[in-house]
């Protein structure tokens, strides 16, 4: 038995470990990463013939928030003001941005805009990163 990805033999490495015995083969993933994300195959053959089964890999990492790496911003009243939050992850995450009070979603977009700022505009918010997540 083997195992192949993208059309190579899997080399022996601490990473890799692939297992064979009376009943299969058994392919371990040390420290799995996002690049191990993919088609993998296992190959079987003997004197008689060959098959081979097909799975997929997916890597799901949770949602990091990237930026703002600043904590406060100042505008002048009836002034604009654009803060990006930016997040990274697997699958990418969905970003929204709460008024950290009322617990209202200010927007569902990745940038924080005020256009005009007025003083009801003054308070903690919180770019919140969400992720959906798939178990199988």
């Amino acid at each position: 038995m083997r195992w192949e990805r993208r059309g190579e033999v899997l080399p022996g490495s601490a990473r890799y470990r692939a297992r064979n015995n009376a009943e299969g083969s058994t392919l371990t993933i040390r420290d799995i990463r996002l690049s191990d994300q993919g088609q993998w195959m296992c190959i079987g053959n003997n004197s008689i013939g060959g098959d081979s089964i097909t799975f997929s890999i997916f890597v799901q990492i949770p949602p990091q928030i990237l930026r703002p790496d600043r904590k406060s911003y100042v505008t002048i009243s009836g002034g604009e003001l654009a803060v990006d939050c930016v997040a990274s992850g697997n699958p990418q995450p969905k970003i929204i941005w709460m008024k950290s009070e009322s617990q209202e979603v200010v927007t569902k977009s990745h940038r924080l805009f005020f256009d005009g700022a007025a003083d009801s505009d003054t308070g903690a918010y919180l770019c919140v990163a969400k992720a959906e997540f798939t178990s199988f």
